[in-house]
């Protein structure tokens, strides 16, 4: 948008108000139009009938209330001839896969129509496509989880060594090189693998991750993020953020039994307070009066969701690429997401079966919100390529 929030200092946002807004120099009107769309529920999405507000809380039922706004919007815009790209964030990624196949409808879907309506680009940032594979992607299993968190906690290890630091892009490479290959010879072969040959992949474990190789012994090469996240500066009295894991916060034991996963996590803790505010400042700056609050997230809705579909939201992306040969998608990852890990979107990447530059993986200095601080400028520079490019 023309605006932003305004963060002096993006790791230490404000918390408490007052906000405020700045110009946003990486705008992107200059290339495309912007429609946002909130959910039933979410945001300043209302739900007017709440006895049938069930009807929408599934994969498919959500994908298709958006593509029914899509198109209704189009054709009382008179735009029915504008490309058209879907951005998306978090579980949005998942609707986002989904949205196309609802576009074009047919006999089996939940529109139950031909509408013959397609998208030009599709942009998941902190893609959750893959993040649960039984339900969200078209593998019965995956490769091992810690392979994919892997080069996140190596890119968190980096961020906080002192001193002289190796390349980062080189030092991501090896990262992703030692995720699939060290790492998961070694989770295959567990303690059947030779003991000094055992001992040189914790050696290189403990260079990429900065933890004690007591404990990556201990726990047979296999660390979960949330170990991490509390091990890597526990020296420190220090907690990393999982949705960014460049925040942090001091440890506590007198959180009770159960911290709750966003607010007293480092980082969604620490940016969300100004992000909500924010849209109060632009809806009044707009002369929009809203009575309601700005929900960030509902977990009433979360907890009721409905995750099973005639297809995965994976199996929607890729009956997308396979009928459209100029669909271009393209992966937004925050290096520091501990969440929906770029490991997580290389994986999917590469089991999508498509030819060429169709697909493209982004890594940003950012985590779960790529468009956080300087990534911001990589972030608007990708997308408006991308809308260049496939528009012509």
């Amino acid at each position: 948008a023309p605006e932003t929030v305004k963060m002096p200092n993006p790791l230490n946002p404000p918390t408490m108000p007052p906000y405020a807004l700045e110009p946003n120099d990486e705008c992107i009107l200059d290339v495309s139009d912007i429609v946002l769309i909130d959910p039933m529920g979410t945001g300043y999405g209302l739900v007017l009938n709440e006895e049938r507000q069930g009807e929408a809380y599934s994969i498919e039922s959500d994908a298709k209330i958006f593509a029914q706004f899509i198109e209704s919007w189009k054709i009382s815009h008179g735009r029915e001839n504008s490309p058209v790209y879907l951005l998306a964030e978090s579980y949005g990624t998942l609707r986002a896969c989904t949205i196309p196949d609802m576009l074009i409808g047919g006999p089996t879907t939940a529109v139950a129509e031909t509408r013959g309506y397609s998208v030009n680009g599709i942009i998941l940032m902190g893609s959750a496509v893959a993040w649960n594979p039984g339900k969200m992607a078209f593998f019965e299993g995956s490769v091992e989880q810690m392979t994919l968190a892997f080069p996140t906690m190596a890119a968190c290890s980096w961020y906080f060594t002192e001193g002289e630091k190796p390349d980062l892009d080189k030092y991501m490479d090896e990262a992703y090189a030692c995720a699939g290959g060290d790492l998961l010879r070694s989770l295959y072969a567990g303690y059947s693998m030779p003991e000094d040959e055992r001992e040189k992949i914790i050696s290189r474990l403990t260079y990429f991750t900065g933890l004690d190789p007591q404990l990556i012994r201990q726990n047979n090469c296999r660390i979960s993020a949330e170990e991490f996240a509390s091990r890597r500066l526990a020296s420190q009295g220090l907690d990393l953020g999982l949705y960014d894991g460049r925040f942090t916060m001091p440890h506590s034991g007198q959180l009770g039994f159960m911290a709750e996963p966003t607010a007293d996590d480092p980082a969604m803790g620490a940016y969300v307070p100004a992000y909500c505010g924010a849209f109060a400042l632009m809806a009044k700056k707009l002369g929009i009066r809203i009575a309601e609050p700005y929900k960030a997230i509902n977990f009433k809705i979360n907890s009721r969701w409905g995750y099973e579909g005639r297809k995965t939201p994976a199996e929607h992306l890729q009956a997308a690429l396979r009928r459209s040969p100029g669909l271009q998608v393209m992966f937004c990852c925050g290096r520091y997401d501990f969440v929906t890990t770029p490991g997580q979107a290389r994986y999917l990447a590469n089991h999508l079966d498509c030819a060429g530059r169709r697909v493209l993986v982004r890594d940003y200095e950012s985590g779960h919100m790529p468009y956080i601080g300087s990534s911001r400028r990589d972030l608007a520079r990708d997308i408006r390529t991308m809308i260049s490019e496939v528009s012509g």
